[in-house]
């Protein structure tokens, strides 16, 4: 029987060249859009939908998104929150639908690793 249902978990598309990096003000607008595009209006931390909320982390010693980024475009996030000298929280995945299942999630996911590596953090 075939499904027509589709996920960037079971459907593999080519890797695509993306920039990964820290997060930078101006970067709010991007995430934002990225949270309307995955949920909605529906996801329930309101404050994600804030570009500024976003752009105030840039100097937070607590919480640490990644970004991907095509050609200047915020493709994805990935949120590192970081609760004491050890311990570290990975949350707030996001990728734009129709960049899912490049392998995005994957290199965000190593550059957030080495991040809390180079943070100290032990889990």
């Amino acid at each position: 029987m075939k499904s027509n249902i589709f996920s960037p978990f079971f459907i593999y598309k080519n890797d695509i060249e993306v920039k990964i990096r820290d997060l930078k003000r101006g970067d709010g607008k991007g995430i934002v859009r990225l949270f309307e595009e995955n949920y909605g209006d529906t996801y329930y931390k309101k404050y994600f939908y804030d570009e500024k909320f976003w752009d105030n982390l840039v100097e937070s010693k607590k919480y640490y998104p990644v970004i991907a980024e095509i050609d200047g475009l915020v493709v994805g996030q990935f949120l590192l929150s970081v609760y004491d000298e050890y311990n570290g929280e990975v949350s707030a995945v996001v990728v734009l639908p129709e960049y899912k299942g490049r392998g995005i999630m994957n290199k965000m996911f190593v550059y957030l690793l080495n991040k809390a590596k180079n943070l100290g953090l032990k889990a």
